[in-house]
């Protein structure tokens, strides 16, 4: 009888994790390809502080998007990272303006957009470079009013 309320508070648990993560999907769009991400979704103080801390694994197509009401530079860090991601800097229309590869894990390093933008997507480290994503390229997203169907 343990055992099985243990299972039941487990699944019950993740559930609740699994509901209160706001995910979205965004699209990164290149001269030659459309690549769907599953984004989790920093809306929140509280959600953009913590950003990707203390996780230990990122599904490949997954990530993370913070977006801003305004432009505003964006100044990131690595601190209790474990996972090596690419930033990718967007404006307001979704055009990529800088990408920062290949994170360092646990980093204090600044690792800034240089100018005002709309916001960043975090992604697993090298993807960008796999899939030959550039300054230039867009990313879609609800949260641009972009989207093209």
């Amino acid at each position: 009888m343990r055992l099985y309320l243990s299972k039941i508070i487990f699944c019950c648990a993740l559930f609740c994790a699994l509901c209160a993560a706001q995910a979205e999907e965004v699209f990164l769009i290149t001269p030659n390809n459309r690549y769907v991400f599953d984004v989790e979704v920093a809306d929140t103080p509280d959600k953009a502080a913590k950003g990707l801390m203390y996780r230990r694994h990122l599904p490949s197509d997954n990530g993370m998007i913070f977006i801003a009401d305004t432009d505003r530079v964006w100044n990131m860090w690595m601190k209790n990272t474990y996972i090596a991601l690419d930033m990718i800097f967007f404006d307001r229309d979704g055009k990529i303006v800088k990408i920062i590869s290949n994170t360092q894990p646990f980093s204090l390093e600044i690792l800034s957009s240089d100018m005002p933008v709309a916001g960043v997507l975090e992604i697993n480290a090298a993807t960008a470079k796999r899939l030959n994503i550039q300054t230039g390229d867009i990313l879609q997203s609800p949260r641009l009013n972009n989207l093209t169907q």
